[in-house]
């Protein structure tokens, strides 16, 4: 082996030196970048050239490659995790919000608002001709219609903030659509092997916040660029991405999510997947499914109240007045459009007689008895006021605990995931010093070496000069 042939070797180690020390302090730098993957160094033996002589000696070393280190099973599996945390996570507070909007943090339901109402009704019986009783009917009226109304305004008022982050979130993802797009095309503008880990890394935090919003299933190309799949058609192929669009249905003016074909965007994950099957009146839960089936329980008891109190007698000998009206007399009766009659401003025309009689309270009496009786239907299904808010109100507790305890599974299956592929790609600064003490005297060696070498041949060219 020539002097030459060391001098290259020695070179080719403290060149390898070179790139693992660069390696290393980029690391280093990075240590705390978000989405950062830690970096290492694959080096290889140089083959010995082909030579007379008995001995076959190598030729050095080369920088073979340098990897990002994952682990890409991880990864796929963090995603849909991220994917289900995004749907129960979001489900989770939306029903929470329902729930709290159903009753006060001092406790006064709609439920409340009902017993007050027919406790009301059962003291006016005691004492029909008492003024203070009758006020506290038609206080109490007043109180549980409003607690109705404010119950539907509320879920109204959750309902478009839902519609509002379906909007947001459709934004979101175009624009990382968009982007993931723009990195395929910078891809594949470089040489294989070459694209810059910086920027894989960029395209797989992009995907890691993506699978949070919806479903996504990432494939990866020969070219090195990623198409992204997600519901029923195809988010990102190649340098192009699909635009999801918003638009307004009939009759309600309801989102629906679309491809710029027109097609329905089919997707059942991440948080717009659980915001949009909130909207979903066909799904269970649903916030029309809890209008639906806290509304038809009112209007059951509030068409009881008004065909008794139709048949009552006031002190001032008017019957035939329904207690519950429209506040537009326009539309129909609803929660939405309910208000005591007017005209019960005066007590003295409340019905609480049934002859007219001045002792008479037999239709007070029999309206405070409605709240033992079966008079709401839902479902199929008999039971008293008091029995349907109750199941109504366990109803809002089992969906939130529900979401709740699929959310917290699902943070800690993520926790775990994240914690796993964490171990895998962060960089550990004790790893990365303790690399860089091997490089730094791997490279004073070989630069000690090539000083001895260059020092022989100098002496050499000296000797025959």
């Amino acid at each position: 082996m020539s002097l030459t042939s060391s001098l290259y070797t020695a070179y080719s180690g403290a060149s390898a030196s070179q790139t693992g020390l660069t390696v290393t302090s980029g690391n280093m730098t990075n240590a705390n970048t978000t989405g950062y993957t830690r970096q290492r160094v694959t080096s290889s033996g140089i083959y010995p050239p082909t030579t007379y002589s008995s001995f076959n000696i190598g030729g050095g070393v080369a920088v073979s490659d340098i990897q990002s280190i994952s682990n890409q099973f991880l990864r796929q599996n963090s995603r849909s995790a991220a994917t289900d945390l995004g749907y129960y996570d979001t489900q989770q507070q939306y029903l929470y919000q329902v729930e709290t909007a159903y009753g006060d943090t001092l406790g006064y339901t709609v439920q409340t608002a009902a017993d007050d109402f027919m406790n009301a009704w059962e003291e006016l019986s005691k004492d029909p001709s008492s003024q203070a009783a009758r006020a506290t009917v038609y206080e109490t009226g007043v109180a549980f219609s409003d607690s109705v109304s404010s119950f539907n305004d509320q879920i109204d008022a959750i309902e478009q903030s839902a519609l509002s982050e379906v909007a947001d979130t459709v934004y979101q993802i175009n624009a990382i659509s968009t982007e993931l797009a723009a990195i395929n095309k910078e891809v594949t503008k470089y040489p294989e092997g070459q694209v810059p880990l910086e920027l894989i890394d960029k395209r797989e935090l992009l995907l890691d916040d993506l699978s949070l919003l919806t479903d996504i299933e990432a494939v990866y190309q020969p070219d090195g660029t990623v198409d992204v799949i997600s519901g029923n058609g195809m988010l990102v192929h190649g340098n192009k991405n699909e635009t999801l669009q918003t638009v307004a249905t009939p009759p309600d003016g309801m989102l629906e999510v679309q491809w710029t074909s027109g097609m329905t965007y089919d997707s059942s994950g991440g948080s717009l997947g659980a915001v949009t099957a909130l909207m979903d009146p066909d799904n269970s839960p649903s916030f029309t499914d809890t209008r639906e089936t806290f509304n038809e329980g009112v209007m059951a008891i509030v068409g009881e109240v008004n065909a008794l109190h139709g048949t009552g007698t006031g002190l001032n000998g008017e019957t035939g007045l329904e207690f519950f009206v429209a506040v537009n007399p326009e539309l129909p009766l609803s929660p939405e459009n309910m208000c005591v009659n007017p005209a019960l401003e005066d007590v003295n025309k409340i019905g609480a007689s049934a002859s007219g009689g001045q002792g008479d309270g037999d239709i007070a009496y029999q309206l405070s008895e409605l709240q033992g009786k079966d008079i709401v239907t839902v479902d199929g299904k008999s039971s008293t006021m008091d029995q349907f808010f109750a199941s109504f109100t366990q109803k809002l507790g089992v969906q939130t605990q529900d979401a709740t305890f699929h959310a917290d599974s699902q943070k800690e299956l993520q926790t775990q995931l994240s914690s796993q592929l964490a171990a895998v790609s962060s960089v550990s600064t004790d790893e990365e010093l303790s690399n860089m003490m091997v490089y730094q005297q791997a490279y004073n060696a070989n630069i000690t070496v090539m000083n001895m070498v260059d020092e022989l041949i100098g002496n050499m060219i000296e000797e025959l000069g």
